[in-house]
């Protein structure tokens, strides 16, 4: 097939473009002015310049085209809600439409097991299990994925589209920009810490296996219409996840402790006092962190297992540790 892919500079999509060049299909990558797109071009990806919020750049480069990998987003803790709202939320209404406008009807969606919400209560996330679509405020990464969905869902109900969800958990592996930094943000700040006792089970995913998850729902058909959440089957609680991080950076492991409630607040005043002294990018702590890795997640990936073969098996001390060498390599290139 020729795919359109959206996301393909960041840190999944990159590797979805590696797994649906693998599996011998077309890659057409919308990317944007001045991205980085070596890694596009050393697989023999077709790079079309344009941005997700340019509802005519995403049509065009979308023409003559099977189908469509969506997997660009706004990922991160902080930020205006116009910004997640218009390359979010707008990003997949713009995809959707021209999915539908130039016949490319197939559309695979990267989602999240955020639209289930970060607060578990005891519950295990099922793709049958109903969406936070009352978030809390400040969680505008939660809002977003849920109203991406909806989107998606009513296109494919009005049968403008044909669908699919992909829900990874936490995702681990090279090429991460986000989870990693965050971890070691926090556990090198005066201001993090273990959440609690730090025996609470977190749930992960390493990327290449989502990828190719995501390139097995694009040649299932019986795949259309459905939803899959993606989650290692090895549990790991928060402590062996920081040590995990920790021993991999060669930083010393996490002691202190703070209270899931302390720690909420602490992170709450952290933000305040980052955005009112116009401080650049994110604070070492965040609310958001503090609820991913503060509580009880576990995730139901049956559903995966059944339809796409997934197996969830790939270790995650490895996928950190490649984690860590891409970022080095990354920083030696600039440094260079």
């Amino acid at each position: 097939m020729r795919v359109f892919l959206t996301g393909g500079t960041g840190f999944i999509g990159g590797h979805v473009a590696d797994a649906l060049r693998e599996h011998g299909h077309e890659v057409v990558a919308l990317a944007r002015q001045g991205s980085d797109t070596s890694h596009l071009a050393r697989i023999g990806a077709v790079v079309v310049e344009g941005d997700i919020t340019d509802a005519a750049a995403v049509e065009a480069g979308m023409q003559g085209t099977d189908a469509v990998v969506h997997c660009a987003a706004v990922v991160g803790p902080v930020g205006s809600w116009q910004h997640f709202e218009t390359v979010g939320v707008g990003g997949t209404e713009r995809v959707v439409k021209a999915a539908e406008r130039t016949g490319t009807r197939r559309v695979i969606h990267l989602g999240s097991t955020a639209v289930y919400g970060t607060d578990p209560r005891g519950r295990t996330f099922s793709e049958s299990t109903p969406f936070e679509y009352k978030p809390e405020g400040w969680n505008h990464y939660v809002r977003e994925k849920v109203l991406s969905e909806r989107v998606l869902w009513e296109a494919h109900g009005f049968e403008r589209i044909v669908a699919t969800s992909i829900r990874p958990a936490i995702v681990l592996g090279p090429g991460d920009r986000h989870f990693l930094p965050r971890i070691r943000a926090a556990a090198t700040s005066r201001f993090g810490g273990l959440v609690g006792a730090g025996t609470n089970y977190l749930a992960f995913a390493v990327v290449e296996e989502v990828a190719e998850a995501v390139v097995r729902a694009l040649e299932n058909d019986e795949t259309a219409g459905k939803s899959y959440n993606l989650a290692g089957t090895r549990r790991v609680t928060q402590r062996e996840m920081y040590n995990m991080v920790t021993d991999a950076l060669g930083l010393p492991r996490v002691q202190r402790q703070r209270s899931f409630g302390r720690a909420m607040r602490s992170a709450g005043m952290l933000e305040l006092a980052w955005k009112l002294a116009m401080r650049p990018g994110e604070p070492p702590v965040t609310r958001f962190g503090v609820a991913l890795i503060g509580q009880q997640y576990q995730v139901d990936s049956s559903k995966a297992a059944a339809d796409l073969g997934w197996k969830g098996v790939s270790d995650f001390e490895d996928a950190i540790q490649r984690a860590v060498e891409w970022e080095r390599v990354q920083g030696s290139h600039v440094a260079g």
